[in-house]
Protein backbone atom coordinates (compact mmCIF):
# COMPACT_ATOMS: atom_id res chain seq x y z
CA UNK A 1 0.00 0.00 0.00
CA UNK A 2 3.13 2.38 0.87
CA UNK A 3 4.61 1.37 -2.34
CA UNK A 4 1.26 2.55 -3.97
CA UNK A 5 1.19 5.78 -2.36
CA UNK A 6 4.85 6.57 -3.18
CA UNK A 7 4.58 5.81 -7.05
CA UNK A 8 1.53 8.09 -7.33
CA UNK A 9 3.22 10.96 -5.20
CA UNK A 10 6.19 10.73 -7.74
CA UNK A 11 4.08 11.01 -10.46
CA UNK A 12 2.66 14.25 -9.06
CA UNK A 13 5.47 15.79 -8.47
CA UNK A 14 6.86 14.76 -12.07
CA UNK A 15 3.93 16.79 -13.34
CA UNK A 16 4.38 19.77 -10.77
CA UNK A 17 8.23 19.89 -12.39
CA UNK A 18 6.76 19.80 -15.65
CA UNK A 19 4.16 22.56 -15.28
CA UNK A 20 6.65 25.02 -13.59
CA UNK A 21 8.79 24.65 -16.48
CA UNK A 22 6.68 25.63 -19.56
CA UNK A 23 6.77 29.79 -18.74
CA UNK A 24 10.28 29.43 -19.40
CA UNK A 25 10.84 27.87 -22.18
CA UNK A 26 7.81 29.93 -23.83
CA UNK A 27 9.97 32.82 -22.81
CA UNK A 28 13.28 32.00 -24.02
CA UNK A 29 11.30 31.28 -27.27
CA UNK A 30 10.26 34.73 -27.69
CA UNK A 31 13.58 36.28 -26.71
CA UNK A 32 16.06 33.85 -28.38
CA UNK A 33 15.37 34.38 -32.51
CA UNK A 34 16.56 30.84 -33.04
CA UNK A 35 13.88 29.32 -30.81
CA UNK A 36 10.57 29.22 -31.58
CA UNK A 37 10.33 33.08 -33.23
CA UNK A 38 11.70 35.77 -34.76
CA UNK A 39 13.57 38.90 -33.83
CA UNK A 40 11.15 42.17 -33.43
CA UNK A 41 11.33 44.45 -36.33
CA UNK A 42 13.67 46.98 -36.67
CA UNK A 43 15.99 45.46 -34.13
CA UNK A 44 19.31 45.43 -34.70
CA UNK A 45 21.78 42.34 -33.54
CA UNK A 46 24.88 44.98 -33.83
CA UNK A 47 23.44 47.37 -32.10
CA UNK A 48 22.65 44.65 -29.09
CA UNK A 49 25.13 41.42 -29.94
CA UNK A 50 28.65 40.66 -30.65
CA UNK A 51 28.51 38.03 -33.99
CA UNK A 52 31.03 36.58 -36.33
CA UNK A 53 30.66 37.57 -39.74
CA UNK A 54 32.68 37.83 -42.78
CA UNK A 55 32.86 40.66 -43.76
CA UNK A 56 35.91 43.22 -45.43
CA UNK A 57 36.13 45.19 -41.88
CA UNK A 58 34.65 49.24 -40.81
CA UNK A 59 35.88 51.18 -38.28
CA UNK A 60 35.97 49.42 -35.09
CA UNK A 61 36.64 45.71 -36.64
CA UNK A 62 39.76 43.58 -36.55
CA UNK A 63 40.23 42.31 -40.11
CA UNK A 64 41.95 39.28 -40.76
CA UNK A 65 42.55 38.50 -44.18
CA UNK A 66 41.55 34.46 -44.96
CA UNK A 67 39.43 34.33 -42.07
CA UNK A 68 36.09 35.67 -40.30
CA UNK A 69 36.26 39.30 -38.78
CA UNK A 70 34.76 39.61 -35.01
CA UNK A 71 32.68 42.64 -35.52
CA UNK A 72 32.59 45.16 -32.82
CA UNK A 73 30.50 48.24 -32.73
CA UNK A 74 32.59 51.72 -33.82
CA UNK A 75 31.98 52.61 -29.68
CA UNK A 76 31.44 49.61 -27.28
CA UNK A 77 28.32 49.49 -25.56
CA UNK A 78 30.20 50.47 -22.21
CA UNK A 79 31.57 53.37 -24.26
CA UNK A 80 29.35 55.19 -26.52
CA UNK A 81 25.92 56.56 -25.24
CA UNK A 82 23.13 54.26 -26.23
CA UNK A 83 20.70 55.55 -28.46
CA UNK A 84 17.09 55.84 -27.41
CA UNK A 85 15.34 52.48 -28.79
CA UNK A 86 13.24 54.88 -31.12
CA UNK A 87 16.50 56.48 -32.81
CA UNK A 88 18.31 52.42 -33.20
CA UNK A 89 14.76 51.15 -34.15
CA UNK A 90 15.01 54.11 -36.97
CA UNK A 91 17.98 53.65 -37.99
CA UNK A 92 17.69 50.00 -38.41
CA UNK A 93 15.32 50.21 -40.92
CA UNK A 94 16.98 53.04 -42.99
CA UNK A 95 19.51 50.45 -43.30
CA UNK A 96 17.11 47.80 -44.44
CA UNK A 97 15.36 50.10 -46.85
CA UNK A 98 18.89 50.73 -48.36
CA UNK A 99 19.59 46.75 -48.71
CA UNK A 100 22.59 46.68 -46.34
CA UNK A 101 24.25 44.68 -44.25
CA UNK A 102 23.21 45.17 -40.46
CA UNK A 103 26.27 45.99 -39.73
CA UNK A 104 26.31 49.09 -41.98
CA UNK A 105 24.09 50.33 -38.45
CA UNK A 106 27.42 51.48 -37.01
CA UNK A 107 27.81 53.72 -40.03
CA UNK A 108 24.81 55.73 -39.84
CA UNK A 109 25.74 55.68 -36.18
CA UNK A 110 29.08 57.12 -37.08
CA UNK A 111 27.77 59.82 -39.05
CA UNK A 112 24.93 60.59 -36.81
CA UNK A 113 27.32 61.26 -33.98
CA UNK A 114 29.73 63.78 -36.53
CA UNK A 115 26.13 65.74 -37.06
CA UNK A 116 25.70 66.17 -33.71
CA UNK A 117 29.09 66.88 -32.14
CA UNK A 118 29.16 70.67 -31.29
CA UNK A 119 32.55 70.22 -28.99
CA UNK A 120 35.39 68.60 -31.61
CA UNK A 121 33.21 69.39 -34.52
CA UNK A 122 32.90 73.08 -34.41
CA UNK A 123 33.69 74.75 -38.11
CA UNK A 124 32.50 77.61 -40.17
CA UNK A 125 29.59 76.88 -42.54
CA UNK A 126 28.59 72.94 -40.39
CA UNK A 127 25.47 73.77 -39.13
CA UNK A 128 24.94 71.36 -35.01
CA UNK A 129 21.76 69.95 -35.25
CA UNK A 130 20.28 67.75 -32.90
CA UNK A 131 19.86 63.85 -33.34
CA UNK A 132 16.10 63.50 -34.57
CA UNK A 133 16.42 66.33 -37.02
CA UNK A 134 19.88 65.05 -38.55
CA UNK A 135 18.51 61.63 -38.95
CA UNK A 136 15.40 62.91 -40.45
CA UNK A 137 17.86 64.33 -43.50
CA UNK A 138 18.77 61.43 -44.04
CA UNK A 139 15.88 59.62 -43.66
CA UNK A 140 14.91 62.22 -46.52
CA UNK A 141 18.30 61.54 -48.74
CA UNK A 142 18.22 60.13 -52.08
CA UNK A 143 19.06 56.29 -51.98
CA UNK A 144 21.86 56.91 -53.99
CA UNK A 145 23.11 59.76 -52.05
CA UNK A 146 22.93 57.97 -49.02
CA UNK A 147 24.62 54.83 -49.92
CA UNK A 148 27.62 56.82 -51.48
CA UNK A 149 27.85 58.16 -47.74
CA UNK A 150 28.06 55.44 -46.14
CA UNK A 151 30.48 53.99 -48.87
CA UNK A 152 32.22 56.67 -48.26
CA UNK A 153 32.35 56.21 -44.58
CA UNK A 154 32.88 52.19 -44.93
CA UNK A 155 36.05 52.85 -47.06
CA UNK A 156 37.86 55.32 -44.80
CA UNK A 157 37.32 54.07 -41.78
CA UNK A 158 38.23 50.29 -43.77
CA UNK A 159 41.84 52.34 -44.30
CA UNK A 160 42.38 53.76 -41.28
CA UNK A 161 41.42 50.51 -39.50
CA UNK A 162 44.60 49.12 -41.81
CA UNK A 163 46.63 51.68 -41.20
CA UNK A 164 45.66 51.37 -37.11
CA UNK A 165 46.61 47.52 -37.45
CA UNK A 166 49.87 48.46 -38.98
CA UNK A 167 50.64 51.08 -36.12
CA UNK A 168 49.96 48.12 -33.84
CA UNK A 169 53.60 46.93 -35.04
CA UNK A 170 55.60 49.20 -34.49
CA UNK A 171 58.22 48.77 -31.59
CA UNK A 172 59.29 51.75 -30.49
CA UNK A 173 56.85 53.63 -28.21
CA UNK A 174 57.14 57.47 -28.87
CA UNK A 175 57.13 56.80 -32.82
CA UNK A 176 53.87 54.45 -32.00
CA UNK A 177 52.18 57.30 -30.74
CA UNK A 178 53.34 59.95 -33.33
CA UNK A 179 51.61 57.62 -35.97
CA UNK A 180 48.78 57.13 -33.27
CA UNK A 181 48.38 60.90 -32.90
CA UNK A 182 48.60 61.45 -36.24
CA UNK A 183 46.04 58.94 -37.12
CA UNK A 184 43.38 61.00 -34.82
CA UNK A 185 44.30 64.29 -36.16
CA UNK A 186 43.47 63.21 -39.28
CA UNK A 187 40.51 61.03 -38.51
CA UNK A 188 38.99 64.07 -36.75
CA UNK A 189 39.55 66.33 -40.25
CA UNK A 190 38.10 63.51 -42.08
CA UNK A 191 34.50 64.03 -39.90
CA UNK A 192 34.96 68.50 -40.26
CA UNK A 193 35.02 67.82 -43.63
CA UNK A 194 31.72 65.04 -43.92
CA UNK A 195 30.54 67.31 -41.58
CA UNK A 196 30.73 70.52 -44.10
CA UNK A 197 29.66 68.00 -46.84
CA UNK A 198 26.47 65.97 -45.11
CA UNK A 199 25.61 68.81 -42.76
CA UNK A 200 23.55 71.08 -45.01
CA UNK A 201 19.97 70.18 -45.34
CA UNK A 202 20.02 69.51 -48.47
CA UNK A 203 22.55 67.89 -50.55
CA UNK A 204 23.68 69.74 -53.95
CA UNK A 205 23.96 67.67 -57.21
CA UNK A 206 27.66 66.75 -57.12
CA UNK A 207 27.59 65.27 -53.47
CA UNK A 208 28.46 62.18 -54.65
CA UNK A 209 31.56 63.79 -56.89
CA UNK A 210 32.58 66.15 -53.57
CA UNK A 211 32.23 62.45 -51.55
CA UNK A 212 34.31 60.70 -53.69
CA UNK A 213 37.19 63.25 -53.80
CA UNK A 214 36.67 63.21 -49.39
CA UNK A 215 37.17 59.06 -49.89
CA UNK A 216 39.73 59.66 -52.04
CA UNK A 217 41.95 61.70 -50.11
CA UNK A 218 41.77 59.93 -46.89
CA UNK A 219 42.43 56.71 -48.32
CA UNK A 220 45.74 58.14 -50.08
CA UNK A 221 46.32 59.56 -46.39
CA UNK A 222 45.23 56.37 -44.07
CA UNK A 223 47.21 54.37 -46.77
CA UNK A 224 49.95 56.58 -46.07
CA UNK A 225 50.37 55.67 -42.48
CA UNK A 226 49.79 52.51 -42.85
CA UNK A 227 52.82 52.24 -45.20
CA UNK A 228 55.09 54.68 -43.09
CA UNK A 229 54.36 52.58 -39.80
CA UNK A 230 54.50 49.30 -41.77
CA UNK A 231 58.28 50.10 -42.23
CA UNK A 232 58.98 51.85 -39.02
CA UNK A 233 60.95 49.29 -37.52
CA UNK A 234 64.04 49.32 -39.96
CA UNK A 235 66.77 51.46 -38.83
CA UNK A 236 68.98 53.74 -40.49
CA UNK A 237 72.34 51.22 -40.00
CA UNK A 238 70.33 48.73 -41.96
CA UNK A 239 70.08 50.95 -45.25
CA UNK A 240 72.58 50.73 -47.70
CA UNK A 241 73.65 53.76 -50.36
CA UNK A 242 73.08 57.20 -50.60
CA UNK A 243 69.34 57.26 -48.33
CA UNK A 244 71.64 55.94 -45.67
CA UNK A 245 74.65 57.76 -45.75
CA UNK A 246 72.61 61.14 -45.89
CA UNK A 247 70.56 60.38 -43.14
CA UNK A 248 73.21 59.92 -41.35
CA UNK A 249 74.60 62.81 -41.48
CA UNK A 250 71.69 64.62 -41.06
CA UNK A 251 71.45 62.67 -38.00
CA UNK A 252 75.20 64.02 -36.75
CA UNK A 253 73.67 67.62 -37.44
CA UNK A 254 70.79 67.48 -35.85
CA UNK A 255 71.51 66.01 -32.55
CA UNK A 256 74.21 68.77 -31.89
CA UNK A 257 73.44 71.10 -29.64
CA UNK A 258 75.65 73.76 -30.74
CA UNK A 259 75.33 73.17 -34.74
CA UNK A 260 73.08 76.01 -35.93
CA UNK A 261 72.87 78.44 -32.71
CA UNK A 262 72.50 77.79 -28.88
CA UNK A 263 67.99 78.29 -29.54
CA UNK A 264 67.74 75.82 -31.60
CA UNK A 265 65.53 72.32 -30.73
CA UNK A 266 68.27 69.34 -30.51
CA UNK A 267 66.63 66.16 -31.36
CA UNK A 268 67.45 62.75 -29.57
CA UNK A 269 67.82 60.17 -31.86
CA UNK A 270 64.39 58.78 -30.98
CA UNK A 271 63.01 62.59 -32.16
CA UNK A 272 65.57 62.23 -35.50
CA UNK A 273 63.96 58.57 -35.96
CA UNK A 274 59.98 60.01 -35.72
CA UNK A 275 60.76 62.42 -38.00
CA UNK A 276 62.68 60.33 -41.20
CA UNK A 277 59.63 57.08 -40.57
CA UNK A 278 57.06 59.47 -40.34
CA UNK A 279 58.09 60.71 -44.28
CA UNK A 280 56.77 58.87 -47.15
CA UNK A 281 58.47 57.91 -49.83
CA UNK A 282 58.15 60.78 -51.99
CA UNK A 283 59.34 62.89 -48.76
CA UNK A 284 62.37 61.03 -48.23
CA UNK A 285 63.67 61.15 -51.29
CA UNK A 286 63.06 64.81 -51.35
CA UNK A 287 65.36 65.58 -48.23
CA UNK A 288 67.41 63.04 -49.04
CA UNK A 289 68.45 64.24 -52.85
CA UNK A 290 68.29 67.94 -51.61
CA UNK A 291 71.01 67.04 -48.82
CA UNK A 292 72.92 64.76 -51.11
CA UNK A 293 73.45 68.29 -53.30
CA UNK A 294 74.41 70.14 -50.88
CA UNK A 295 77.05 68.00 -49.44
CA UNK A 296 78.30 67.20 -53.15
CA UNK A 297 78.72 70.92 -52.95
CA UNK A 298 80.61 71.08 -49.24
CA UNK A 299 82.83 68.78 -50.33
CA UNK A 300 83.77 70.26 -53.65
CA UNK A 301 84.56 73.46 -52.24
CA UNK A 302 88.16 73.42 -51.29
CA UNK A 303 88.91 73.03 -54.86
CA UNK A 304 87.46 76.26 -55.59
CA UNK A 305 88.40 78.38 -52.13
CA UNK A 306 92.27 77.48 -52.89
CA UNK A 307 92.34 79.37 -56.23
CA UNK A 308 91.73 82.42 -54.06
CA UNK A 309 94.51 84.36 -53.89
CA UNK A 310 93.94 87.37 -51.68
CA UNK A 311 94.36 86.48 -48.08
CA UNK A 312 91.79 89.20 -47.11
CA UNK A 313 89.46 87.88 -49.49
CA UNK A 314 90.28 84.33 -48.91
CA UNK A 315 89.26 85.08 -45.10
CA UNK A 316 85.91 86.82 -45.88
CA UNK A 317 84.66 83.87 -48.01
CA UNK A 318 85.65 81.18 -45.78
CA UNK A 319 83.87 83.01 -43.25
CA UNK A 320 80.53 83.44 -45.50
CA UNK A 321 80.69 80.13 -46.40
CA UNK A 322 81.06 78.48 -42.70
CA UNK A 323 78.00 80.50 -41.70
CA UNK A 324 76.28 79.11 -44.20
CA UNK A 325 77.26 75.51 -43.39
CA UNK A 326 77.60 75.81 -39.79
CA UNK A 327 74.64 77.71 -38.61
CA UNK A 328 72.39 78.24 -42.08
CA UNK A 329 72.27 74.96 -42.97
CA UNK A 330 72.08 73.43 -39.49
CA UNK A 331 68.93 75.57 -38.72
CA UNK A 332 67.31 74.37 -41.97
CA UNK A 333 67.70 70.42 -40.85
CA UNK A 334 66.75 71.32 -37.43
CA UNK A 335 63.15 73.05 -38.33
CA UNK A 336 62.56 70.52 -41.04
CA UNK A 337 63.18 67.39 -38.23
CA UNK A 338 61.03 69.14 -35.57
CA UNK A 339 58.23 69.87 -37.79
CA UNK A 340 57.71 66.96 -39.82
CA UNK A 341 53.62 67.87 -40.04
CA UNK A 342 54.65 71.25 -41.60
CA UNK A 343 56.58 69.39 -44.03
CA UNK A 344 56.34 71.88 -47.56
CA UNK A 345 56.87 74.83 -45.51
CA UNK A 346 60.41 73.90 -43.69
CA UNK A 347 61.79 71.75 -46.89
CA UNK A 348 61.57 75.23 -49.00
CA UNK A 349 63.21 76.66 -46.17
CA UNK A 350 65.76 74.20 -46.23
CA UNK A 351 66.20 74.47 -50.29
CA UNK A 352 66.62 77.53 -49.53
CA UNK A 353 69.70 76.79 -47.52
CA UNK A 354 71.08 74.66 -51.03
CA UNK A 355 70.28 78.40 -53.06
CA UNK A 356 72.88 80.07 -50.54
CA UNK A 357 75.11 77.35 -50.99
CA UNK A 358 75.33 77.39 -54.59
CA UNK A 359 75.19 81.29 -54.28
CA UNK A 360 78.72 81.07 -52.11
CA UNK A 361 80.01 78.75 -54.84
CA UNK A 362 79.36 80.93 -57.55
CA UNK A 363 80.86 83.81 -55.67
CA UNK A 364 84.44 82.21 -55.28
CA UNK A 365 84.23 81.13 -58.97
CA UNK A 366 83.26 84.79 -59.50
CA UNK A 367 86.51 85.98 -57.00
CA UNK A 368 88.65 83.37 -58.71
CA UNK A 369 87.79 84.63 -62.58
CA UNK A 370 88.17 88.27 -60.98
CA UNK A 371 91.93 88.04 -59.32
CA UNK A 372 92.95 86.38 -62.62
CA UNK A 373 91.90 88.98 -65.03
CA UNK A 374 93.42 91.35 -62.59
CA UNK A 375 96.71 89.43 -62.56
CA UNK A 376 97.04 89.37 -66.79
CA UNK A 377 96.21 93.41 -66.85
CA UNK A 378 98.98 95.92 -68.11
CA UNK A 379 99.42 99.39 -68.15
CA UNK A 380 96.67 101.95 -68.31
CA UNK A 381 94.19 98.87 -67.73
CA UNK A 382 95.91 98.24 -64.68
CA UNK A 383 95.95 101.82 -63.16
CA UNK A 384 92.43 102.23 -64.41
CA UNK A 385 91.36 99.23 -62.65
CA UNK A 386 93.87 100.03 -59.17
CA UNK A 387 92.26 103.65 -58.92
CA UNK A 388 89.06 102.02 -57.71
CA UNK A 389 90.25 98.29 -56.82
CA UNK A 390 92.33 100.10 -54.27
CA UNK A 391 89.50 101.19 -52.16
CA UNK A 392 87.57 97.89 -51.99
CA UNK A 393 90.53 95.83 -51.46
CA UNK A 394 93.29 98.05 -49.23
CA UNK A 395 93.18 97.03 -45.78
CA UNK A 396 94.97 100.42 -45.13
CA UNK A 397 91.49 102.08 -46.11
CA UNK A 398 89.80 99.97 -42.87
CA UNK A 399 91.18 102.21 -40.28
CA UNK A 400 88.32 104.60 -41.71
CA UNK A 401 85.94 101.39 -40.85
CA UNK A 402 83.27 102.10 -38.25
CA UNK A 403 84.36 100.01 -35.38
CA UNK A 404 80.72 98.51 -34.63
CA UNK A 405 80.72 97.88 -38.49
CA UNK A 406 84.21 96.48 -39.71
CA UNK A 407 84.20 96.34 -43.64
CA UNK A 408 83.79 92.29 -44.46
CA UNK A 409 83.90 92.67 -48.64
CA UNK A 410 87.38 93.15 -49.84
CA UNK A 411 86.76 90.64 -51.88
CA UNK A 412 83.94 92.40 -53.81
CA UNK A 413 85.67 94.37 -56.63
CA UNK A 414 87.67 91.15 -57.82
CA UNK A 415 83.71 89.45 -57.44
CA UNK A 416 82.50 92.13 -59.85
CA UNK A 417 85.51 92.04 -62.40
CA UNK A 418 85.18 88.40 -62.49
CA UNK A 419 80.74 88.56 -62.62
CA UNK A 420 80.57 91.49 -65.51
CA UNK A 421 84.28 91.31 -67.58
CA UNK A 422 86.81 94.19 -68.00
CA UNK A 423 84.99 96.03 -70.09
CA UNK A 424 82.36 97.07 -67.54
CA UNK A 425 84.76 97.85 -64.42
CA UNK A 426 86.72 99.58 -67.56
CA UNK A 427 83.45 101.86 -68.04
CA UNK A 428 83.14 102.16 -64.22
CA UNK A 429 85.94 104.22 -63.40
CA UNK A 430 85.66 106.24 -67.12
CA UNK A 431 82.34 106.87 -66.80
CA UNK A 432 80.21 106.05 -63.67
CA UNK A 433 82.90 107.39 -61.26
CA UNK A 434 84.81 109.34 -63.59
CA UNK A 435 83.99 113.13 -61.94
CA UNK A 436 84.45 111.79 -58.31
CA UNK A 437 88.32 110.88 -59.08
CA UNK A 438 88.81 114.22 -61.53
CA UNK A 439 87.50 116.32 -58.78
CA UNK A 440 89.45 114.89 -56.13
CA UNK A 441 92.64 115.10 -57.89
CA UNK A 442 91.61 118.89 -58.89
CA UNK A 443 90.96 119.35 -55.48
CA UNK A 444 94.57 117.93 -54.07
CA UNK A 445 96.44 119.95 -56.84
CA UNK A 446 94.97 123.62 -55.89
CA UNK A 447 95.40 122.63 -52.51
CA UNK A 448 99.31 121.46 -53.18
CA UNK A 449 99.43 124.92 -54.83
CA UNK A 450 98.60 127.34 -52.25
CA UNK A 451 101.82 129.29 -51.30
CA UNK A 452 100.86 130.03 -47.84
CA UNK A 453 101.68 127.11 -45.83
CA UNK A 454 98.85 127.65 -42.82
CA UNK A 455 96.26 128.08 -45.07
CA UNK A 456 97.56 124.78 -47.13
CA UNK A 457 97.89 122.86 -44.16
CA UNK A 458 94.33 123.31 -43.37
CA UNK A 459 92.86 122.74 -46.40
CA UNK A 460 95.27 119.37 -46.44
CA UNK A 461 93.67 119.32 -42.89
CA UNK A 462 89.98 119.30 -44.57
CA UNK A 463 91.27 117.02 -47.85
CA UNK A 464 92.49 113.97 -45.00
CA UNK A 465 89.31 114.79 -43.16
CA UNK A 466 87.49 114.23 -46.37
CA UNK A 467 89.71 110.33 -46.54
CA UNK A 468 87.14 108.29 -44.43
CA UNK A 469 83.70 109.68 -46.25
CA UNK A 470 85.48 109.18 -49.96
CA UNK A 471 86.19 105.09 -48.87
CA UNK A 472 82.86 104.52 -47.56
CA UNK A 473 81.59 106.44 -50.87
CA UNK A 474 83.61 104.22 -53.04
CA UNK A 475 83.02 101.03 -50.75
CA UNK A 476 79.21 101.45 -51.24
CA UNK A 477 79.33 102.65 -54.78
CA UNK A 478 81.16 99.55 -55.89
CA UNK A 479 78.86 96.67 -54.65
CA UNK A 480 76.10 94.76 -56.15
CA UNK A 481 73.05 96.48 -56.39
CA UNK A 482 74.88 100.13 -56.71
CA UNK A 483 72.95 102.28 -58.78
CA UNK A 484 76.23 102.99 -60.95
CA UNK A 485 75.42 99.69 -62.54
CA UNK A 486 72.53 100.49 -64.19
CA UNK A 487 71.74 98.17 -67.15
CA UNK A 488 74.82 96.35 -67.23
CA UNK A 489 73.56 94.30 -69.85
CA UNK A 490 74.44 97.18 -72.32
CA UNK A 491 77.20 99.24 -71.16
CA UNK A 492 76.20 102.06 -72.89
CA UNK A 493 73.88 102.96 -70.83
CA UNK A 494 75.58 103.20 -67.79
CA UNK A 495 73.97 106.26 -65.78
CA UNK A 496 76.96 108.58 -63.62
CA UNK A 497 74.46 110.68 -61.65
CA UNK A 498 77.83 111.60 -59.19
CA UNK A 499 77.80 115.24 -59.10
CA UNK A 500 75.25 114.55 -56.73
CA UNK A 501 77.26 112.94 -54.08
CA UNK A 502 77.73 114.73 -50.70
CA UNK A 503 81.84 114.16 -51.12
CA UNK A 504 81.99 115.31 -54.40
CA UNK A 505 80.68 118.51 -53.32
CA UNK A 506 82.90 118.95 -50.94
CA UNK A 507 86.02 117.81 -53.05
CA UNK A 508 84.73 120.89 -55.15
CA UNK A 509 84.14 123.22 -52.29
CA UNK A 510 88.14 122.63 -50.98
CA UNK A 511 89.27 122.97 -54.66
CA UNK A 512 87.43 125.98 -55.25
CA UNK A 513 88.70 127.93 -51.45
CA UNK A 514 92.32 126.73 -52.72
CA UNK A 515 92.29 128.21 -56.16
CA UNK A 516 90.56 131.72 -54.40
CA UNK A 517 93.48 131.95 -51.86
CA UNK A 518 95.76 131.76 -54.87
CA UNK A 519 99.64 131.76 -54.83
Amino acid sequence: MIGKYTNALNALLVLLLLMLMLPVISCDSKRDPHVGGRKPPGTSTLIRNRRREPVNGVVGFNVLKGGTTDVIHTETPNKRPKKAPIIEERISRLVHSLGLPDHDVSLIIYVLDVLTDDRDLMSIGAEVRDEISSLEQLESAKSNDLRGMIDTVRAVLVAKTEADGAINGVSQPELKKSFRDDLNRRELQFKRELKLQVGPLSWPEDFLAKLDLLKKSYMDDFASIKSQASNANRNIEDLDGTIGKVLRSIRDIVTKPNDGGPNLPVLSDVSFDIFWKRLNAHQLSEVVALCHEIESIILGMPVVVNQVNEKISLKELNGLFDRVRNELYPIGLKKLCSNFINFEYYKNELAESKAKFNGVLNIFKAVVSGETIYRELRDDDRRLIDDVRDFIVNVKYDVYDDPDKPFKFHYEYDFLLGFYGLEVMKKLRTDALREFFDVRKQAQIAVASVSDSEKRQKLEGRLKDLEPRAVSFMRKAVERGSTYFDSLENTNNMIANISNEDVVKEFLAIKTEAADKGY
